[in-house]
């Protein structure tokens, strides 16, 4: 099993019957094998724009354990349940990014002052080195002809 968040939005026009929705939620985690670790009632917030055309909703928060087919079981029915304006479960301690490496340190640089560090590029040299490794040679340049003299008057 796998810990779950759930945040569900509910429209504040269904009064008492929030709670009894926000307990068949648990009774469908425990349904599908899963266990409720913690339930927390949020509050009546202001929505960021209307959904529904409701300014206001009641924030649940549902954490959890289960199994992954209990998430979609409970999607399902948050979303043909009337009187609920949103959702979203996230799975907690896994981003779907690789275990971060802690940082190298590199300590080369301190003793450098700034403006050196800053005119200088590990891989081309410093700055007005005129050495460009990937730069082609120059053709030879041609002879200017010699300045056309003046006509005689």
């Amino acid at each position: 099993m796998r810990p779950y968040e759930t945040l569900v939005v509910l429209s504040n026009q269904l009064g008492a019957e929030q709670a009894a929705l926000v307990e068949r939620c648990a009774t469908i985690i425990k349904a599908q094998g899963g266990t409720v670790d913690a339930s927390h009632d949020w509050g009546s917030r202001k929505l960021a724009y209307p959904i529904a055309k409701q300014t206001d909703g009641h924030y649940y928060l549902i954490e959890y354990q289960a199994p992954p087919e209990a998430v979609s079981e409970l999607e399902r029915n948050l979303r043909i349940s009337e009187g609920v304006l949103r959702y979203m479960s996230v799975q907690q301690e896994h981003t779907g990014l690789p275990p971060e490496r802690p940082a190298e340190t590199h300590r080369d640089d301190r003793d450098r002052p700034l403006h050196e560090m800053r005119s200088y590029d590990r891989d081309r040299g410093p700055r007005g080195s005129g050495t460009r490794d990937d730069a082609r040679p120059r053709p030879p340049r041609a002879e200017a002809p010699p300045p056309a003299s003046a006509p005689a008057p």
